[in-house]
């Protein structure tokens, strides 16, 4: 007998999680899967533009309802606008790395094109911004953060972009 999987069409629903800062976990959701979209309520939640909410956005299929976030994060345009900014930084990937990875407590950041680092932000796995600052000459101390996969976004004035990183 053939394995077959179905998948169910469920109403993606956030809110009223007032430490929720990003929803970098939920990338990889299907976007087919979503039925509905509401976002709202979350004190502290900035960053929405991951790669499913933002495929969502491009071909909705039902209801969205954003509202009462934090900025970025605070309605259907703002969502829009930051995955039309998301989408056009992919072209900038192999503009840095990170080394080593795995690290444990210093995180190098080399930039190949001489763009200046703006601000390092890093998320733990379920999205919540655990550590965030400037550069001290392209690196940054980590030795206060747990062991674990973590994502480390790197912006600078003219891209966005993030990385998984492995602290042992």
């Amino acid at each position: 007998m053939p394995f077959i999987m179905l998948f169910r069409k469920v109403p993606l629903v956030i809110r009223y999680n007032d430490n929720l800062t990003s929803l970098t976990g939920l990338k990889n959701i299907d976007p087919y899967s979503i039925t509905d979209l509401y976002i709202y309520n979350n004190n502290s939640l900035s960053t929405c533009e991951v790669k499913s909410i933002c495929d969502y956005l491009s071909n909705p299929n039902g209801t969205i309802d954003i509202h009462n976030n934090a900025s970025g994060c605070n309605s259907q345009t703002e969502v829009e606008t930051a995955c039309a900014s998301s989408v056009e930084s992919i072209n900038f990937e192999d503009e840095f790395s990170i080394f080593p990875n795995p690290v444990k407590n210093t995180l190098k950041i080399p930039i190949n094109n001489g763009a200046t680092i703006e601000n390092i932000v890093i998320y733990n796995q379920i999205g919540q911004k655990v550590q965030q600052g400037k550069p001290v000459n392209n690196t940054i101390n980590i030795s206060k953060l747990q062991q674990g996969m973590y994502i480390v976004e790197v912006e600078s004035n003219e891209w966005k972009i993030r990385k998984k990183l492995i602290i042992e």
